[in-house]
């Protein structure tokens, strides 16, 4: 812009405008019915969308969303807490989902040399098929100890402790698989734990196979 000052000559006002950004964040999460999801302050159970405007390093608002998903378990038993404890599941094990807990009896875990089990849950079946495939997605994985998160899983077959068939003994965050030839009519063992006692949910899908 172009001024005329006291002395009659022109002034020039120059003006240079930054425009910072706002910034949008998403977050997804997916958690068992059982459980809860810990957000900005507050415990969520319910599925839906969540909003919240936060003060960017630059000084201006930004949005965070949070989408949560929260997964049913009808019809499914609770899970044991030692394998003796395992309950019978006679339905398909296609999207089961629980959550680990604070069992912190620690035992061995067969197959894995050098790992325990700490917050262990059981689950029995009988093999319906000749392959079993299962994928478990570890969900809210929270540490009990620094550096140590995620979860370790291992099928047993003929009894508790028995032929481990199927392992996942590192920890992790990410979902894996647990695939093992079975033998139809055998009942087989399946145990899920948290890392140094993470507290996790799970969700199971059935990739191959059946149970009887």
């Amino acid at each position: 812009d172009t001024l005329t000052v006291s002395g009659g000559c022109d002034s020039i006002i120059a003006l240079n405008l930054e425009i910072w950004p706002g910034y949008q964040i998403l977050q997804t999460a997916v958690i068992c019915a059982e459980s809860s999801f810990l957000w900005q302050g507050e415990h969520l159970t319910q599925s839906g969308t969540y909003n919240t405007t936060l003060t960017a390093i630059n000084g201006c608002d930004s949005l965070l969303t949070l989408e949560l998903t929260v997964l049913e378990n009808t019809g499914f038993p609770t899970p044991g807490d030692t394998c003796p404890e395992a309950p019978s599941i006679c339905t398909d094990l296609n999207g089961y989902c629980g959550s680990l807990g604070f069992n912190n009896l620690q035992q061995s875990f067969p197959g894995c040399g050098g790992n325990v089990l700490n917050n262990d849950e059981w689950l029995a079946f009988v093999a319906g098929d000749t392959v079993l495939s299962l994928l478990i997605s570890p969900l809210n994985c929270l540490p009990l100890t620094p550096q140590q998160i995620g979860m370790q899983a291992g099928l047993y077959e003929g009894a508790c402790m028995g032929l481990a068939i199927a392992l996942q003994c590192s920890c992790t965050t990410d979902t894996f698989t647990l695939s093992a030839p079975t033998i139809p009519g055998q009942s087989y063992y399946l145990v899920l734990d948290g890392c140094a006692g993470a507290i996790c949910d799970y969700h199971i899908t059935v990739l191959q196979g059946s149970i009887a």
